[in-house]
């Protein structure tokens, strides 16, 4: 599989609330640091993995599913 250049990509959703609060990265409605990479569940992985393939054309779909299956990816809480 082809390698891709360093790229920043967001994807932003509000369905991980809780994993942000079970892993202490929000504390009652404070950011307090960022979900790394090694820290998100393998579950998470998977599911993220099948979002691309319903709704990015290549060569997104390849590139983000390149980050999600090398775990280059981590979660960071947005607040207003």
């Amino acid at each position: 599989m082809q390698r891709f250049s360093p790229v920043g990509v967001a994807w932003y959703g509000a369905t991980r609330n809780g994993l942000l609060e079970e892993t202490g990265c929000v504390a009652e409605e404070v950011v307090r640091h960022t979900l790394r990479a090694g820290d998100v569940p393998k579950a998470v992985y998977q599911n993220l993995a099948e979002q691309p393939r319903k709704r990015w054309p290549t060569p997104w779909r390849d590139a983000i599913l390149d980050y999600i299956g090398r775990r280059a990816v981590i979660s960071a809480p947005i607040a207003e």
